[in-house]
């Protein structure tokens, strides 16, 4: 799942982002979630 941000300024595309959640991507893809898990888990800090 992802989305797109487009900032229009008259007829003109100013700026693009985009943002998606990588691992369901992977996970539709048949990559393991518990492997996935881990190695995206690296990424986030704990929360307490």
């Amino acid at each position: 799942m992802g989305v797109s941000v487009f900032e229009v300024a008259g007829a003109r595309i100013r700026a693009h982002r985009e943002c998606f959640d990588k691992g369901v991507q992977l996970v539709r893809l048949g990559f393991n979630p518990e492997s996935l898990a881990r190695v995206l888990g690296r990424g986030v800090p704990a929360v307490r």
